[in-house]
């Protein structure tokens, strides 16, 4: 959404709720509408990762696990998209999984509803009794009043999840409730019907709430604004309505009056409840991908075509074992468990030849590496600033660089830096540091280099030109 307040409180609470319940885990935000990029870049200066931009930092960072919780409300065209997009890249990762949207799986018929929809329809309806200062929404129908929740809508299969919304709700039992959405598919959730179905149980009050994760522009305009065309407007002056893909304006009839509509304009996503959903479909997705990862690292490690005979049936053996245990796993620690009971017998397994292979390969492989990660680092070049003097000390300077650790800053009162101290200073973005305790009055010589930590191993770059600076 390119509304800041619903983007904070929804969009934004969703991403605390994760990042409060998996803190070992890093939240990342991209956006599926390249338009809402654009405009909140253009009017606010803030720039948003679209889906192939969010991968590509994602690669670039080293991520080697990544799991996708969309906040979409279902499997529609957007979810399809962020798939494709996603499918490009997921060879970049040793695994990636793609969390379900809030709704969960769609199903194929109007009266296949699921726990998920149960919850976000428990949690909808808790809100919106709150909001209008009831006990619950079945309190409202002693006043006459209806709920009409509002979705977009798709021409997509998904378009079906609002049937079903309106399904959960019956089976609720919320006679009063029922589905709309802004593009009218399916048909039966386009206002003029959404409407009729209303003063046909009996409704004269209406309170319009939108069925989104924000309450952005549908919810603003579509919904909730006092001119033609939005809801608000349709349900309070009635007359006629231009329905998405009709050919003609279509009568509604006559309003219920201004004094018998209003509009709640919240989106899902500020909900705790409608959080914990999308946390729940974290942490399974969190356990499918370690599931994927073990699996597919146990398959690399003791590949059955490089065994034969007895060797080969044991291994093929102790791997089924192992998948059929981590399948079953109900716990990253369980899964772990599988994969480290996996190793333990297939390390019995391995010959003596197979053992002394594998210590010469992993030791080939970290050299190259450390000599890969040492060849990088030493290219980083920081471009060292004058000095600041003070009393008995100085002000290092230098310009920052990316995708470091921090700094090493080297001082001294040789021109060779012989007998020189060097201080660290971590965090990329630092620029200075102030180096103090030092002699009055004395020419010092400085210099900076860069330093990055790779698997627990620190590298350095080249260090910078020297600056000399007397101390006051």
């Amino acid at each position: 959404t390119s509304y800041n307040e619903s983007r904070a409180v929804d969009i934004g609470g969703i991403e605390k709720a994760l990042a409060a319940a998996k803190p070992d885990w890093s939240v990342r935000r991209a956006f599926t509408a390249q338009i809402i990029i654009n405009h909140v870049q253009a009017r606010d200066g803030e720039k948003i990762d679209n889906m192939d931009q969010a991968l590509e930092r994602a690669v670039a960072n080293g991520v080697k696990h990544l799991v996708v919780q969309p906040t979409h409300l279902m499997h529609g065209a957007e979810y399809d998209e962020m798939c494709e997009a996603i499918a490009k890249v997921d060879d970049k990762f040793e695994a990636v999984t793609i969390a379900e949207p809030l709704l969960g799986e769609v199903g194929e018929e109007e009266t296949s509803i699921n726990e998920d929809k149960k919850a976000v329809a428990k949690a909808v309806l808790a809100e919106t009794a709150r909001v209008a200062g009831v006990e619950d929404v079945h309190a409202l129908s002693a006043d006459d009043a209806a709920v009409v929740y509002m979705g977009h809508g798709t021409s997509h299969d998904a378009n079906i999840t609002y049937s079903q919304m309106q399904q959960q709700m019956r089976e609720l039992g919320y006679a009063n409730v029922f589905i709309g959405t802004v593009e009218g598919l399916p048909e039966e959730t386009a206002l003029p019907e959404v409407k009729k179905a209303v003063e046909n149980g009996g409704y004269s009050k209406v309170i319009l709430r939108p069925l989104m994760v924000v309450a952005g522009d549908h919810a603003n305009n579509d919904m909730a604004a006092d001119e033609e065309g939005s809801w608000y407007y349709g349900f309070a002056y009635g007359g006629e309505f231009e329905v998405e893909g009709a050919d003609a304006p279509v009568n509604i009839g006559a309003g219920l009056g201004t004094e018998n509509v209003s509009c709640q304009i919240e989106g899902l996503g500020r909900i705790a409840d409608i959080q914990a959903v999308y946390v729940s479909h974290t942490q399974a997705a969190i356990l499918t991908n370690a599931k994927v990862a073990a699996i597919a690292e146990l398959e690399k490690k003791y590949d059955p075509s490089k065994y034969s005979g007895a060797e080969k049936t044991a291994i093929e053996k102790a791997l089924a074992e192992a998948k059929a245990a981590i399948a079953s796993a109900g716990s990253i620690e369980a899964v772990n468990t599988a994969k480290t009971t996996a190793d333990t017998a297939a390390a019995k397994i391995k010959t003596d030849e197979a053992k002394k292979e594998e210590a010469a390969a992993k030791d080939a492989e970290a050299k190259k590496k450390d000599a890969a990660n040492k060849s990088a680092v030493a290219k980083i070049k920081v471009t060292i600033q004058k000095p600041k003097k003070a009393k008995k000390a100085f002000t290092a300077k230098w310009k920052s660089v990316k995708n470091v650790t921090g700094y090493e800053v080297q001082y001294g009162l040789k021109s060779n830096f012989k007998g020189a101290k060097t201080q660290q200073v971590k965090g990329a973005a630092k620029k200075s540091v102030k180096i103090k305790k030092l002699k009055k009055k004395k020419n010092y010589y400085v210099r900076v280099r860069a330093y990055k930590v790779i698997d627990g191993k620190t590298y350095y770059g080249a260090w910078s030109k020297s600056k000399k600076v007397k101390t006051k």
